[in-house]
């Protein structure tokens, strides 16, 4: 049971940051977290924010995607990153 709360807990966590900002959602469902460990929830988490283009600081985010064909860093209307 404790177990399933975690899962729960995660669950919203994920989505709340995961759509925070964003005018689309991309809903993660208990079931898809069902079994994943924290590291794989965590980038499930940073996939939705690379799909959008962001910029990564940390080593370990960027250059695993940058080094997906899909990834492309988002530019804002300024020009800026």
């Amino acid at each position: 049971m404790k177990s399933n709360k975690s899962i729960f807990i995660i669950f919203f966590l994920v989505l709340l940051v995961s759509t925070v900002g964003f005018t689309e959602e991309q809903v993660i469902t208990p079931q898809e977290l069902e079994g994943k460990t924290l590291p794989q929830i965590y980038m499930m988490r940073n996939e939705i924010f690379a799909q959008r283009g962001r910029p990564f600081k940390t080593y370990e985010l960027n250059n695993y995607f940058r080094s997906q064909d899909w990834y492309q860093i988002g530019v804002n209307e300024d020009g800026t990153v």
